[in-house]
C-alpha cells in the first residue's frame, strides 16, 4: 500500500516566512533597543565633553581664567588640568606684556618730548656755538633714551614667563665678572671713583647663560657706580664657598631698611637722589637672578657707609636642587 502526501509550494514559503518573521524580528527589535540603549549611553556619557567644547568655544580669546573640571569623566580630568596650567601661564605672558606696553609707553613719552623741545631749540639758534650746544644736549637725551629702551628690551627678553633655560651651561664666573668689571674701569675713572675687583684664587663655575650673567653684573655695578659720589669706593667680589656669590659694594646713599621690601620694583627710585637712572636696573637683576635661581640680599656696607649686594647661586653640578626665591630682601635704587 503506498501513502503519498503532498504540500504545495504556497503554504511552504509561508511556514518558512513565518519562521523567519519569527526569528528575525525579535532579533532585530533587540539590535535596536541595545543599539539605542548604547546611543543614549555614550551621548549622556559625553554630555560633560560637549559641554566643555561649548564653554570653551564661547570664551573670549582674552579669558584665561580656570576651566572648571568637576563634571568631566576621570580620563579627561587630567587633561583639564593640563589646559588650565597652560592658560594660567599664558595668563601671565598676556599680562606682562600689557604691562610692558603700558610701561614703555609712559616712561618713553618724556624722553621723546625732550628730544623734540631739544631739536625746536637747536633750529631756533642763530650761531654755530649755540647750535652746537644744543645739538650736545640732544645727544644727551638721545643717549638716555637708548639707554632705556636697551632696559625696557633686556626687561622684556629675561622676564621668568617668557624666558628659556634650556640652554644653560657651565660658566667660569669669577672669570666672566673681571671682564665685566674691566668694562667700567674708564666710565669710573670719568667719575673719580675707585672700582676694585677681588676674584677667587679658582674657577668658580655656575649653572647659566653667560650672556644674561653678565647684564646681571653689568647692572649691578652700573647701579653701584650711578650712586657713588666722587671719591667713592665701589668694590667687585667673587666668593666660591659656600655657593658661589657675586657682591657688589658701593659707597652711594644707604637705603633705609624700610626700602628694602621694595626690592627691585620697576621705576622704583629712592627719594632724595638725583642721579640719573629709569629705575629699571635692578628689576633686570631680579629677573636674571630668579631665571638662575639665585638669592638675592641687600646689606649695609662693612665700613658703614654705602650698601652691599649679593647674589648667592645654587651650588654647581646640582641646578634646581633648591628654588631661591630672588629678591626677598634686597632694594632698587637704580
Amino acid at each position: 500500500m503506498t501513502i503519498e502526501v503532498a504540500e504545495t509550494m504556497v503554504k511552504r514559503r509561508m511556514l518558512a516566512q513565518k519562521l523567519l518573521l519569527g526569528v528575525a524580528l525579535p532579533q532585530i527589535g533587540l539590535i535596536l533597543l541595545a543599539g539605542l540603549i548604547v546611543w543614549l549611553g555614550v551621548a549622556r556619557g559625553l554630555a560633560p565633553l560637549e559641554h566643555l567644547r561649548r564653554a570653551v568655544q564661547a570664551r573670549s580669546h582674552l579669558d584665561m581664567s580656570t576651566i572648571h573640571a568637576d563634571d568631566v569623566p576621570g580620563e579627561v580630568h587630567p587633561l583639564v588640568v593640563a589646559v588650565n596650567d597652560l592658560m594660567a601661564r599664558l595668563g601671565g605672558v598676556l599680562d606682562f606684556q600689557a604691562r610692558f606696553i603700558a610701561d614703555t609707553a609712559h616712561q618713553l613719552r618724556t624722553p621723546v618730548a625732550g628730544l623734540k623741545a631739544h631739536i625746536e631749540v637747536a633750529l631756533r639758534e642763530k650761531t654755530l656755538n649755540e647750535t652746537r650746544a644744543s645739538l650736545a644736549h640732544l645727544y644727551t637725551s638721545a643717549e638716555r633714551l637708548a639707554r632705556l629702551v636697551g632696559q625696557l628690551l633686556s626687561l622684556a627678553r629675561n622676564e621668568p614667563h617668557s624666558a628659556r633655560t634650556e640652554n644653560f651651561t657651565a660658566v667660569d664666573f669669577n672669570k666672566l665678572t673681571f671682564d665685566a668689571t674691566t668694562e667700567w674701569v674708564t666710565h669710573a675713572y670719568k667719575k673719580k671713583i675707585d672700582l676694585g675687583f677681588e676674584g677667587a684664587d679658582q674657577e668658580v663655575m655656575v649653572h647659566g647663560d653667560a650672556t644674561r650673567l653678565t647684564e646681571l653684573i653689568n647692572n649691578l655695578v652700573d647701579n653701584a657706580i650711578r650712586y657713588t659720589p666722587p671719591g667713592g669706593r665701589v668694590t667687585v667680589h667673587v666668593r666660591p664657598e659656600p655657593n658661589p656669590q657675586l657682591v657688589v659694594s658701593d659707597d652711594g646713599p644707604r637705603i633705609p631698611v624700610e626700602e628694602r621690601q621694595r626690592v627691585f620694583e620697576r621705576f622704583h627710585r629712592l627719594l632724595g637722589t638725583h642721579a640719573e637712572g629709569s629705575g629699571l636696573g635692578l628689576a633686570i637683576v631680579r629677573d636674571i637672578a630668579s631665571l638662575h635661581e639665585a638669592q638675592i640680599d641687600l646689606k649695609d656696607d662693612v665700613d658703614g657707609v654705602g650698601n652691599t649686594f649679593i647674589v648667592t647661586f645654587p651650588a654647581f653640578g646640582a641646578p634646581g636642587e633648591e628654588t631661591l626665591q630672588a629678591g626677598n630682601t634686597a632694594a632698587s635704587h637704580a
